[in-house]
């Protein structure tokens, strides 16, 4: 499974109202209507991916798309 479909998924399990599916243009907070469920959504990425990604980090993050690039920039370290 590709990055891209890994963190769908999981946003689709962890943050998404039932039957909704996410993309990546999708803004996290807007769209997806996210709220403290991304905190477990955060911690099951960097408990799967083994990464640890400063708080500053994520509070910038806007869209689905924003996610997918950090822990691209994470996963190359």
């Amino acid at each position: 499974m590709d990055l891209e479909t890994f963190i769908l998924e999981l946003l689709q399990f962890y943050v998404c109202v039932s039957g909704q599916v996410p993309s990546q243009q999708d803004r996290i907070v807007e769209d997806l209507q996210a709220q403290e469920d991304i905190i477990d959504f955060i911690a099951k990425i960097e408990e799967q991916l083994n990464i640890k990604i400063p708080v500053a980090e994520w509070e910038v993050v806007e869209t689905v798309n924003d996610i997918i690039l950090l822990i691209k920039k994470y996963i190359k370290k």
